[in-house]
């Protein structure tokens, strides 16, 4: 079967979904919420002493002791076991919301983010230091005024 057909029948099959979904009465509003509601449930499925489990924290931990030990563990794993860093993620979720009362934005925030903010702090140092004492050249001055 070529990749036209395959196309094709992956057209038709999505064109049927949706003519059955406007019969039943679905809108997208409603398939949003659903998805929504979905993903907001996915740390909910992690008991809250499984989380601390998985973190290696106690109910008396403190934030920055949670997050730390989930950047530490989180990073030792990269590479080595995804399954270990979703359950990291979902239980830094978890204690986010549950415990520590955490905005989305915070306990949903990528670590390899601020890992990469670090190693690029430190890389600039490392420039400063071993260029002349501080000097850098005009293209890396350049480069460093506009990040």
């Amino acid at each position: 079967m070529g990749s036209g057909a395959v196309f094709r029948a992956m057209s038709q099959a999505w064109q049927k979904a949706l003519e059955n979904a406007r019969k039943s009465g679905v809108t997208a509003e409603t398939a949003k919420e659903a998805v929504n509601k979905s993903k907001s449930s996915l740390s909910a499925m992690m008991p809250i002493e499984e989380a601390r489990k998985v973190l290696d924290v106690t109910e008396h931990a403190t934030k920055d002791e949670m997050l730390q030990k989930f950047q530490t563990m989180f990073l030792k794993n990269e590479g080595v076991s995804f399954y270990v860093q979703s359950k990291l993620v979902r239980a830094k979720e978890q204690l986010g919301k549950t415990q520590f009362g955490m905005e989305e934005e915070e306990w949903s925030r990528d670590p390899r983010e601020e890992e990469t903010k670090e190693n690029k702090e430190q890389n600039e140092k490392k420039l400063d230091e071993g260029n002349g004492g501080g000097h850098r050249t005009e293209t890396e001055t350049k480069e460093k005024e506009s990040s």
